[in-house]
């Protein structure tokens, strides 16, 4: 099954997504975007670090998840 990663920043105002096939990617995209919504709004380069939480999820493609669970058949 194929792993992919979903990397989360959570602000007061936004919230910010990126996909990548290693949390690496994911977390990468996640800096570019938080980049560019920088740019957009003139803040300061590092204006995340201490307004926003992080994380990053390995989710199996064609799986099902429930508050962050995957959901499983029962037997």
């Amino acid at each position: 099954m194929k792993t992919v990663y979903l990397a989360t920043a959570e602000s007061r105002n936004f919230s910010f997504k990126a996909v990548g096939l290693t949390a690496k990617s994911a977390m990468e995209g996640l800096r570019k975007a938080l980049r560019i919504h920088g740019e957009q709004y003139d803040l300061a380069p590092d204006w995340h670090v201490e307004n926003a939480d992080f994380w990053v999820e390995a989710l199996t493609v064609g799986e099902g998840y429930r508050d962050g669970s995957e959901l499983k058949e029962v037997a």
